[in-house]
């Protein structure tokens, strides 16, 4: 049943090959990247350039969140203060 479709599998692994070849090189064909066992410092490099970018990434977020926050329960406590002040007996006495 195989040797029925030699044939055709060979046709298409030609094609195959014919479409890879003729039209867009892969990334890796078109850099030629160092070899690790003689260069290790560059993958060391890329692999802490992505590690420092994450920790970055991250300290901004925590950034960002802790000043939201802060904002967000100041702005709270604002309202919540003047409008308990203000529906007060008490507090209708001292805004006078």
């Amino acid at each position: 049943m195989t040797a029925q479709y030699e044939p055709m599998l060979e046709e298409y692994h030609s094609m195959q090959g014919h479409v890879y070849s003729s039209t867009n090189m892969s990334i890796s064909a078109a850099i030629e990247f160092p070899n690790p066992s003689q260069h290790p410092l560059f993958y060391l490099g890329i692999y802490a350039s992505i590690g420092l970018g994450s920790a970055l990434f991250s300290v901004l977020s925590v950034i960002a969140q802790y000043t939201g926050a802060l904002r967000a329960s100041r702005i709270l406590f604002k309202f919540v203060t003047f409008s308990l002040v203000e529906h007060l007996p008490y507090g209708l006495h001292v805004m006078r």
